[in-house]
């Protein structure tokens, strides 16, 4: 198992590595099909009881959208500390890794269609909420 978390790592690190310098991306994990998540801090903004932060998925292989296929796909995402749920409100899927390449695909929720999820224990998910939901 250790070996696998390491490979992981070691395959992310170069990624991580080569993050745009204008965002602050923070890695949070990594799913078994090498999907990795990732969040960036900078872009927290308090709406009253909500924080906002903007969420990555960089795929380790191609995924078709309206017959595109893409790499990545940056988020924005609602996040309400009170009641432990999530909501994204506008995703961007990239022909590139992290965020690079073509916006091939793009989906804002109207305010009245947003779908909130509850926050699931020990999920990456949940790593998202304790950084939006930290104090500071």
């Amino acid at each position: 198992m250790f070996r696998f978390v390491v490979s992981r790592f070691a395959i992310l690190l170069p990624l991580m590595m080569s993050l745009p310098s204008y965002a602050a991306w923070q890695f949070l994990g990594a799913t078994s099909d090498g999907t990795a998540y990732l969040i960036d801090p900078s872009t927290k903004k308090n709406r009253g009881q909500l924080i906002e932060m903007h969420t990555m998925q960089n795929l380790r292989s191609a995924r078709l959208v309206n017959g595109q296929k893409f790499r990545s796909a940056v988020g924005q995402t609602l996040y309400n500390c009170a009641d432990r749920t999530s909501a994204t409100t506008l995703i961007r899927q990239f022909s590139g890794e992290l965020g690079e390449g073509k916006i091939v695909s793009s989906f804002k929720q109207k305010p009245n269609e947003i779908i909130w999820d509850a926050i699931l224990p020990n999920t990456i998910l949940e790593k998202e909420w304790q950084l939006a939901c930290a104090a500071g």
